[in-house]
């Protein structure tokens, strides 16, 4: 009698409770599996977001390295191209350097005391010695005349001397300097016994830069 009243009063059914709990380890199961799917597709997102990032930042700093690649062979260019223009300069100032070693130069001073004429164009270069007075000098001290002697041995070899004092334009009194000089220079030549029917001199208008004090002779 008393297993009956027991089944009957429903004590001895578990399923209920067994159907509960397995509903929420389902539910429970479920929920976890929602979040790790979201939080999986938000994982895969941003990579994905982060490799666009990515390859757009390299492709801008590719850009970016061409662009500077470009600029750096441009002003290499334009560098060599200025050295190869200086490199000449240097070849024309060492050419020019060389003609002016090849003439010889005497400086002179001493004291000073009317003018030549003369006029026409020519080059310092063309001359084999160049005396250059200084200050208001117009006379050779004897030290100065023994060395342009010995510098005017080469002119006196050929025979004849050509003398040129290049000054600038309408200035009398340079011009008056400069002839007393050319006078200098000429005595001297007539003083090693080369005749005065042999020697040109002529002081001769330039630029506005020319210099009276340079006495040149070929």
């Amino acid at each position: 009698m008393a297993e009956r009243y027991e089944d009957a009063d429903g004590t001895n059914i578990f399923w209920p409770g067994y159907v509960d709990a397995t509903t929420n380890l389902a539910l429970n199961l479920l929920f976890l599996l929602v979040v790790m799917i979201s939080a999986v597709f938000m994982f895969a997102l941003e990579m994905g977001r982060a490799s666009v990032e990515q390859a757009k930042t390299e492709q801008e700093h590719q850009q970016t390295l061409q662009q500077t690649v470009a600029s750096e062979q441009t002003r290499a260019a334009r560098l060599q191209a200025e050295l190869d223009r200086l490199r000449a300069r240097v070849r024309e100032l060492e050419a020019a350097q060389t003609a002016r070693l090849k003439r010889k130069n005497v400086e002179a001073t001493g004291p000073a005391p009317e003018a030549g004429k003369g006029s026409s164009d020519l080059s310092v270069d063309d001359f084999t010695v160049a005396v250059r007075f200084r200050d208001d000098a117009v006379e050779l001290l004897p030290g100065e005349r023994e060395r342009l002697a010995a510098e005017l041995r080469q002119v006196l070899e050929r025979g004849r001397a050509i003398i040129r004092v290049i000054v600038p334009p309408g200035f009398t009194e340079t011009r008056r300097l400069g002839f007393y000089r050319a006078m200098v220079v000429r005595n001297l030549l007539i003083e090693q016994h080369l005749p005065a029917d042999k020697i040109d001199v002529a002081v001769i208008e330039g630029r506005k830069q020319a210099d009276a004090a340079l006495v040149l002779v070929r």
